[in-house]
């Protein structure tokens, strides 16, 4: 798929599940849906799947959340409204290893979207991480090894620049 005109932030997260990608061209996320799950031996909180609609109406459909044994709570949905973008960003996870546990964001109108854990490494997203306008265009799993099926392992961010 052509990204021109994206930037990618990440990878951020571990090492298990399938790949997947889940941007539509260069295509501005209108809505997500989050889900969460309790994971792993020690039952943290962590992004069971994820859905993304853009702004053409097109649907990612849910990534992750493929495994019956581990029920998911939500979704949790976000709407962007015209004109709207992300201007700071937290992507909590393994560096590495591991899951992405949380997302938590804020928003030029002054709005705040958080899901998920805050355990493993938070990584901050701002300014230039977040394209021109903080216009989110989506997330990939890194490779066809990692990125998510019972759970969300692994997610590279993408913005419009």
């Amino acid at each position: 798929m052509n990204t021109f005109g994206l930037h990618a932030d990440g990878p951020f997260g571990g090492q298990g599940g399938s790949s997947y990608d889940a941007r539509d061209g260069e295509e501005k996320v209108k809505h997500v849906d989050v889900w969460t799950a309790k994971y792993g031996d020690a039952n943290y909180d962590v992004i069971g799947a994820i859905d993304f609609r853009f702004q053409n109406g097109y649907s990612t459909g849910r990534i992750g959340g493929r495994d019956p044994a581990v029920p998911l709570s939500g979704p949790y949905p976000f709407d962007f409204m015209d004109d709207e973008g992300i201007d700071d960003m937290y992507v909590f996870a393994g560096d590495g290893e591991g899951f992405v546990n949380g997302l938590e964001f804020h928003t030029n109108f002054d709005r705040r979207f958080k899901v998920g854990g805050s355990e493993g490494r938070p990584n901050h997203l701002r300014g230039p991480d977040l394209g021109a306008k903080g216009e989110w265009a989506g997330a990939t799993g890194r490779d066809n090894l990692h990125g998510a099926d019972a759970v969300v392992d692994n997610m590279i961010l993408y913005f419009k620049e």
